[in-house]
């Protein structure tokens, strides 16, 4: 079963919550960028910055989970050609983007959700917070 789809902006299981609880990341579908959401201040915050709205042919983030010591956040990015890439890009944005890999054997779409304390979490963002060495 897949995860339930995300409404446009509003933060869903694309993303994941920060250990702290604090922040919530997730899918700005206006123009498929990466974003936080702080559930402190209510403030959002793009980590990508597409220039035109969404369209078939744009590039756009899939899932994303922040990593454990909420320095960088890992996501999954689809490009202008389609071809999938797994990235991470630090969680304050001060550095472009950093493509880990790419090519279609990238696991891009979540394959199953489960409920947690801090909603639901697909198996994809899961198995790359448990096993990426890469942060």
């Amino acid at each position: 079963m897949g995860c339930p789809p995300t409404k446009s902006g509003i933060p869903g299981p694309s993303g994941s919550v920060s250990p702290d609880g604090r922040y919530l990341s997730f899918i700005a579908w206006d123009k498929g960028d990466l974003a936080i959401h702080d559930l402190v201040t209510g403030q959002d915050r793009r980590l990508t910055h597409n220039e035109q709205p969404l369209s078939p042919t744009s590039s756009f983030a899939w899932w994303s989970v922040i990593s454990p010591d909420r320095t960088k956040v890992a996501y999954a990015w689809s490009n202008e050609t389609g071809t999938n890439e797994l990235r991470v890009v630090r969680f304050d944005a001060s550095e472009a983007p950093r493509v880990l890999h790419r090519g279609i054997e990238v696991e891009v779409m979540p394959y199953s959700c489960r409920r947690t304390a801090s909603g639901l979490e697909s198996s994809a963002a899961r198995r790359m917070a448990q096993s990426r060495s890469d942060w």
